[in-house]
């Protein structure tokens, strides 16, 4: 977030941009992340990725899909998790061809289906309900619309436990395309 922010500044003299500065880490005990990984039986660090998961969609999407910057197949490049942590309403991706800007879109679009909650209303117990964010996706060319329902169709078969909470679909598709995509 700060590198946009002075780049911002630097291009054009000020910062129109809104946002709210995702944080790169969170203050927790040592104590914490050990409970986890005890009470979880994973590493130490694979608990302070699941504690970093829950601020950070970088961290999330590395936890849900297995990306490493270790791994040279498998990994974000800088600019994506860049685009991935902008919490900025509206933002433009200015890239070339065939560098993920579709891909970080997928991405950025399954972390809020997933992480985001939107409330609706109170049940008959008088108890707050909350749904999944409602997200309109608009493209001027239908191609464009299908790479990106692909996209997160394959990112989604690579999570079984989040491959199952979805609920449309036909056969293998996970997705229906007809009256509209969902």
């Amino acid at each position: 977030c700060l590198a946009c922010q002075m780049r911002q500044f630097r291009k054009y003299g000020t910062n129109n941009i809104k946002c709210n500065y995702i944080p790169r880490s969170i203050p927790i005990s040592k104590q914490v992340i050990k409970d986890i990984a005890d009470k979880t039986e994973v590493s130490l660090d694979h608990a302070k990725k699941i504690l970093l998961s829950t601020v950070d969609p970088v961290a999330w999407c590395e936890l849900m899909f297995g990306f490493s910057d270790k791994d040279t197949k498998w990994k974000l490049r800088s600019y994506q998790k860049e685009q991935l942590r902008c919490s900025s309403k509206r933002y433009t991706i200015r890239e070339g061809r065939r560098s993920g800007k579709s891909f970080a879109m997928a991405l950025k679009l399954v972390y809020y289906a997933f992480n985001m909650k939107v409330k609706a209303g109170r049940d008959a117990q008088g108890i707050e309900v909350s749904t999944g964010p409602s997200i309109m996706i608009v493209t001027p060319y239908q191609a464009q619309l299908t790479n990106l329902f692909e996209e997160m169709e394959k990112l989604l078969k690579r999570n079984v436990e989040l491959k199952q909470e979805i609920i449309t679909g036909t056969g293998d598709s996970l997705y229906v395309k007809t009256p509209t995509f969902k």
